[in-house]
């Protein structure tokens, strides 16, 4: 679409046997992003957040195949948050927001992201959507390594 422009940047989850499994794209606000651009009627009460420090999550996308087992859709989608709350940090980047449907909302919640809504549910297309915004910063990538990455041993072989 028209936001994979120059400005966007890719979270890649690759698999042992090489293969593309998973993956996000990040936009910084101050570039052209579907939440200001598209879906601003989401965002009730108040401005959508733009700014240096606020980029948006769009994309997220996991790869399930014959066989994929739950456990492996949960690691996957654990490494992507994981590769997130990372590149935030190193890119100094303080909120994410997002359009997404309000079941990636429940996993983002379930993942310990601490996480408000920007207004209230839409139905779109028949899917229930939300704008949502994400804050990070350090204690948030502390969180999301010990919740998901004490015992390398869980990693589904």
């Amino acid at each position: 679409d028209q936001f994979d422009h120059e400005t966007a940047h890719y979270i890649i989850l690759i698999d042992q046997s090489r293969k593309v499994v998973g993956g996000i794209r990040l936009i910084p606000t101050e570039s052209p992003h579907m939440l200001r651009d598209v879906f601003s009627y989401l965002v009730e009460g108040h401005q959508t957040p733009i700014g240096s420090t606020t980029w948006e999550i769009s994309r997220l996308v996991i790869k399930k195949s014959s066989d994929s087992s739950v456990s492996d859709m949960r690691y996957r989608f654990q490494e992507l948050i994981h590769g997130l709350t990372s590149f935030a940090v190193l890119h100094n980047i303080q909120e994410y927001v997002s359009v997404s449907e309000d079941r990636v909302e429940r996993l983002f919640r379930i993942a310990g992201l601490p996480m408000k809504r920007l207004g209230n549910i839409s139905l779109m297309d028949g899917v229930h959507v939300v704008a949502t915004s994400i804050e990070i910063n350090e204690k948030v990538l502390k969180d999301v390594k010990s919740k998901y990455f004490q015992v390398s041993a869980n990693k589904p072989h």
